[in-house]
Protein backbone atom coordinates (compact mmCIF):
# COMPACT_ATOMS: atom_id res chain seq x y z
CA UNK A 1 0.00 0.00 0.00
CA UNK A 2 2.93 2.33 0.73
CA UNK A 3 4.13 1.89 -2.85
CA UNK A 4 0.73 2.91 -4.20
CA UNK A 5 0.54 5.93 -1.93
CA UNK A 6 4.04 6.95 -2.97
CA UNK A 7 3.02 6.43 -6.58
CA UNK A 8 -0.09 8.58 -6.18
CA UNK A 9 1.99 11.32 -4.53
CA UNK A 10 4.36 11.20 -7.48
CA UNK A 11 1.37 11.46 -9.81
CA UNK A 12 0.14 14.55 -8.03
CA UNK A 13 3.60 16.08 -8.01
CA UNK A 14 3.81 15.54 -11.77
CA UNK A 15 0.35 17.03 -12.23
CA UNK A 16 1.33 20.04 -10.14
CA UNK A 17 4.49 20.48 -12.18
CA UNK A 18 2.46 20.21 -15.38
CA UNK A 19 -0.06 22.77 -14.19
CA UNK A 20 2.74 25.07 -13.03
CA UNK A 21 4.30 24.76 -16.49
CA UNK A 22 0.95 25.51 -18.18
CA UNK A 23 0.36 28.59 -16.02
CA UNK A 24 3.71 30.15 -16.82
CA UNK A 25 3.55 29.10 -20.45
CA UNK A 26 0.62 31.49 -20.94
CA UNK A 27 1.02 35.19 -21.54
CA UNK A 28 2.95 36.72 -18.65
CA UNK A 29 0.29 39.41 -18.28
CA UNK A 30 -2.20 36.78 -17.09
CA UNK A 31 -2.65 37.26 -13.39
CA UNK A 32 -2.88 34.41 -10.95
CA UNK A 33 -5.64 34.37 -8.37
CA UNK A 34 -4.60 36.35 -5.30
CA UNK A 35 -6.20 34.11 -2.76
CA UNK A 36 -7.28 30.54 -2.34
CA UNK A 37 -10.89 31.73 -2.29
CA UNK A 38 -10.51 32.66 -5.97
CA UNK A 39 -10.54 28.90 -6.64
CA UNK A 40 -7.01 29.00 -7.98
CA UNK A 41 -5.91 26.22 -5.66
CA UNK A 42 -7.85 23.06 -4.87
CA UNK A 43 -6.94 19.61 -3.66
CA UNK A 44 -7.75 15.96 -4.15
CA UNK A 45 -7.66 13.56 -1.22
CA UNK A 46 -5.28 10.84 -2.40
CA UNK A 47 -6.56 8.16 -0.04
CA UNK A 48 -10.20 8.68 -1.00
CA UNK A 49 -9.23 8.85 -4.65
CA UNK A 50 -7.67 5.39 -4.56
CA UNK A 51 -10.44 3.88 -2.46
CA UNK A 52 -13.10 5.02 -4.93
CA UNK A 53 -11.28 4.71 -8.24
CA UNK A 54 -12.77 1.61 -9.88
CA UNK A 55 -9.81 1.05 -12.23
CA UNK A 56 -7.32 1.16 -9.36
CA UNK A 57 -9.40 -1.29 -7.35
CA UNK A 58 -9.67 -3.69 -10.27
CA UNK A 59 -5.93 -3.68 -11.06
CA UNK A 60 -5.08 -3.92 -7.37
CA UNK A 61 -7.36 -6.96 -7.04
CA UNK A 62 -5.95 -8.47 -10.25
CA UNK A 63 -2.38 -8.03 -9.04
CA UNK A 64 -3.21 -9.57 -5.68
CA UNK A 65 -4.80 -12.61 -7.35
CA UNK A 66 -1.83 -13.02 -9.65
CA UNK A 67 0.63 -12.66 -6.76
CA UNK A 68 -1.27 -15.29 -4.79
CA UNK A 69 -1.33 -17.58 -7.82
CA UNK A 70 2.41 -17.23 -8.38
CA UNK A 71 3.09 -17.83 -4.68
CA UNK A 72 0.94 -20.98 -4.73
CA UNK A 73 2.68 -22.21 -7.90
CA UNK A 74 6.18 -21.79 -6.47
CA UNK A 75 5.11 -23.21 -3.11
CA UNK A 76 3.71 -26.33 -4.84
CA UNK A 77 6.98 -26.81 -6.70
CA UNK A 78 8.88 -26.40 -3.44
CA UNK A 79 6.67 -28.99 -1.73
CA UNK A 80 7.29 -31.48 -4.55
CA UNK A 81 11.03 -30.93 -4.17
CA UNK A 82 10.75 -31.39 -0.39
CA UNK A 83 8.95 -34.70 -1.01
CA UNK A 84 11.70 -35.79 -3.39
CA UNK A 85 14.34 -34.89 -0.78
CA UNK A 86 12.45 -36.83 1.91
CA UNK A 87 12.13 -39.80 -0.45
CA UNK A 88 15.86 -39.61 -1.22
CA UNK A 89 16.73 -39.49 2.48
CA UNK A 90 14.74 -42.66 3.07
CA UNK A 91 16.45 -44.48 0.19
CA UNK A 92 19.95 -43.02 0.65
CA UNK A 93 21.23 -45.81 2.90
CA UNK A 94 20.52 -48.41 0.22
CA UNK A 95 22.16 -46.40 -2.56
CA UNK A 96 25.74 -46.54 -3.73
CA UNK A 97 27.89 -43.43 -3.22
CA UNK A 98 27.74 -42.70 -6.97
CA UNK A 99 23.93 -42.94 -6.97
CA UNK A 100 23.71 -40.70 -3.91
CA UNK A 101 25.98 -38.11 -5.52
CA UNK A 102 24.02 -38.20 -8.76
CA UNK A 103 20.68 -37.87 -6.92
CA UNK A 104 21.99 -35.03 -4.73
CA UNK A 105 23.24 -33.17 -7.79
CA UNK A 106 19.87 -33.62 -9.48
CA UNK A 107 18.06 -32.34 -6.38
CA UNK A 108 20.39 -29.34 -6.24
CA UNK A 109 19.70 -28.59 -9.93
CA UNK A 110 15.97 -28.78 -9.28
CA UNK A 111 16.30 -26.45 -6.30
CA UNK A 112 18.31 -23.98 -8.37
CA UNK A 113 15.78 -24.25 -11.19
CA UNK A 114 12.93 -23.42 -8.80
CA UNK A 115 14.87 -20.45 -7.43
CA UNK A 116 15.62 -19.20 -10.97
CA UNK A 117 11.99 -19.61 -12.02
CA UNK A 118 10.83 -17.77 -8.89
CA UNK A 119 13.20 -14.89 -9.67
CA UNK A 120 12.01 -14.78 -13.28
CA UNK A 121 8.34 -14.78 -12.25
CA UNK A 122 8.97 -11.98 -9.75
CA UNK A 123 10.62 -9.91 -12.50
CA UNK A 124 7.70 -10.53 -14.87
CA UNK A 125 5.23 -9.62 -12.13
CA UNK A 126 7.18 -6.47 -11.33
CA UNK A 127 7.18 -5.47 -15.01
CA UNK A 128 3.43 -6.00 -15.21
CA UNK A 129 2.92 -4.03 -12.01
CA UNK A 130 5.01 -1.16 -13.42
CA UNK A 131 2.97 -1.18 -16.65
CA UNK A 132 -0.28 -1.08 -14.70
CA UNK A 133 1.04 1.74 -12.50
CA UNK A 134 1.93 3.68 -15.65
CA UNK A 135 -1.57 3.08 -16.94
CA UNK A 136 -3.00 4.26 -13.62
CA UNK A 137 -0.85 7.39 -13.75
CA UNK A 138 -1.95 8.14 -17.31
CA UNK A 139 -5.62 7.69 -16.48
CA UNK A 140 -5.31 9.91 -13.44
CA UNK A 141 -3.43 12.60 -15.32
CA UNK A 142 -5.92 12.51 -18.20
CA UNK A 143 -8.86 12.81 -15.80
CA UNK A 144 -7.32 15.73 -13.94
CA UNK A 145 -6.51 17.52 -17.20
CA UNK A 146 -10.02 16.87 -18.50
CA UNK A 147 -11.52 18.13 -15.25
CA UNK A 148 -9.33 21.22 -15.25
CA UNK A 149 -10.28 22.16 -18.83
CA UNK A 150 -13.60 23.40 -17.51
CA UNK A 151 -12.36 24.74 -14.17
CA UNK A 152 -8.98 26.31 -14.98
CA UNK A 153 -7.41 25.89 -11.55
CA UNK A 154 -3.88 27.11 -11.06
CA UNK A 155 -2.96 24.23 -8.76
CA UNK A 156 -4.55 20.88 -7.99
CA UNK A 157 -2.75 19.49 -4.99
CA UNK A 158 -2.73 15.99 -3.60
CA UNK A 159 -3.69 15.81 0.06
CA UNK A 160 -3.05 12.79 2.19
CA UNK A 161 -2.88 12.25 5.91
CA UNK A 162 0.73 12.54 7.00
CA UNK A 163 1.71 14.12 3.68
CA UNK A 164 3.28 17.48 2.98
CA UNK A 165 0.04 19.47 3.20
CA UNK A 166 -0.82 19.91 6.86
CA UNK A 167 -4.22 21.53 6.42
CA UNK A 168 -6.73 21.81 3.62
CA UNK A 169 -10.08 23.59 3.78
CA UNK A 170 -12.83 21.09 2.91
CA UNK A 171 -14.50 23.63 0.65
CA UNK A 172 -11.56 23.23 -1.75
CA UNK A 173 -11.84 19.43 -1.93
CA UNK A 174 -12.59 18.32 -5.50
CA UNK A 175 -12.00 14.62 -4.84
CA UNK A 176 -15.58 13.53 -5.59
CA UNK A 177 -15.61 15.40 -8.89
CA UNK A 178 -12.29 13.91 -9.98
CA UNK A 179 -13.40 10.41 -8.94
CA UNK A 180 -16.53 10.87 -11.04
CA UNK A 181 -14.43 11.86 -14.08
CA UNK A 182 -12.04 8.95 -13.46
CA UNK A 183 -14.78 6.35 -13.19
CA UNK A 184 -16.65 7.74 -16.21
CA UNK A 185 -13.54 7.23 -18.31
Amino acid sequence: MKNYLLFVNLIFAACIAFLFYKVYQKDSTTSLPNTVSDNGIVFVNSDSLLENFDYYNSIHERLNLKRDSLDAYIEAKGKRLENEVANYQQRAAAMSPAERQKTEEELMRKQQSIMDERKHLIELFSDEEDALNDSLYNKLQDAIQKYNQTHNYTFILGYQRGGGILFANDSLDITKDVIKVLNEN
